[in-house]
């Protein structure tokens, strides 16, 4: 799943976001008589930070993704270039 946050106030508001979005992922999903629970990884990145174009942006993002993924089963983590 790809999203787009467009207002957020400051570059690290995006750490918000994926709480948020893990949060609401956290509970199971009931489907057809049956709990579905999801774990999640996350990875973000934030124009103009992280790259100016599209493509760049979800490199670096799916780049972060995988950094985490080893780590925990339901994690987030953000791109940081130098």
């Amino acid at each position: 799943m790809r999203c787009s946050a467009t207002d957020l106030a400051r570059p690290d508001d995006v750490v918000s976001v994926a709480r948020k979005i893990r949060e609401a992922m956290n509970s199971p999903f009931w489907i057809e008589g049956r709990d579905l629970h999801v774990t999640l990884s996350i990875g973000a990145s934030v124009y103009p930070r992280d790259g100016e174009e599209f493509d760049m942006l979800l490199r670096n993002a799916d780049a972060a993704m995988h950094r985490v993924r080893p780590t925990a089963a339901t994690a987030s983590s953000s791109t940081r270039l130098p």
